[in-house]
């Protein structure tokens, strides 16, 4: 069947985490930013 390259796949899923993460420190921080 199909077979997904495993390094590209995890990439994806770094990037998608990272963003995450990036996008949960920024709400956290929001408030003491103002």
């Amino acid at each position: 069947g199909n077979s997904i390259p495993v390094s590209n796949v995890r990439e994806e899923v770094v990037a998608a985490y990272r963003k995450e993460i990036e996008w949960e420190t920024n709400t956290k921080l929001l408030p003491f930013k103002q």
